[in-house]
């Protein structure tokens, strides 16, 4: 079922297209496009199913994607780092979770509420940790082409995601992230 006819100027405005471009993008003529706006004529079934694909191409093909929110400042942990060294370089760096990477691939997370859980059980048995004893599970891994409303669902569950391209992470998208770029209007 299609949404109501009555909205495809509203889609069309929105995505800052004019008359003429819907048309060309859809395949169907200006001129109707102008009566059927303006309320004088009804398209047919095809042609407005035409006019509604056109738009939501376009509304995806201008959504935010993962390549464009990632941070490229990527700081990980190695599984044989110590806890201490890890935690420390999260503090310096303003980080709540770093990736654990065992060569190229992420094995798992270190997060300061797991260190913060861990560290009240250890006690002074803490600093001879290792990452590997502490670690969590991995931060989800989305593609550089993952849209915003997909990122958004997954970060209503994670504290992030890995950004990857070809298998290799080239970055992290966190909740901050996709905030900002909410309130930047993107």
């Amino acid at each position: 079922m299609l949404p109501d006819i009555g909205e495809i100027k509203t889609y069309r405005k929105k995505l800052g297209l004019t008359q003429s471009g819907l048309s060309e993008l859809s395949g169907v003529s200006q001129s109707l496009i102008a009566k059927m706006e303006s309320g004088k004529i009804t398209p047919s079934y095809d042609k407005a199913k035409s006019l509604f694909e056109a738009l939501e191409n376009i509304g995806q093909k201008k959504q935010a994607r993962a390549l464009g929110l990632m941070s490229k400042k990527l700081r990980c942990v190695k599984e044989t780092d110590s806890a201490k060294k890890a935690i420390s370089l999260m503090d310096h760096q303003g980080f709540s979770q770093v990736p654990v990477m065992k060569g190229e691939k992420c094995v798992g997370t270190l997060s300061e509420s797991r260190a913060l859980s861990v560290l009240s059980e250890a006690g002074k048995k803490f600093a001879k940790l290792k990452v590997a004893d502490i670690m969590e599970e991995p931060l989800p891994i989305v593609n550089e082409q993952t849209l915003f409303p997909v990122l958004a669902g997954i970060l209503s569950h994670e504290n992030a995601v890995l950004v990857s391209k070809k298998g290799k992470i080239t970055g992290i998208i966190t909740k901050s992230d996709l905030l900002k770029n909410a309130l930047l209007g993107n």
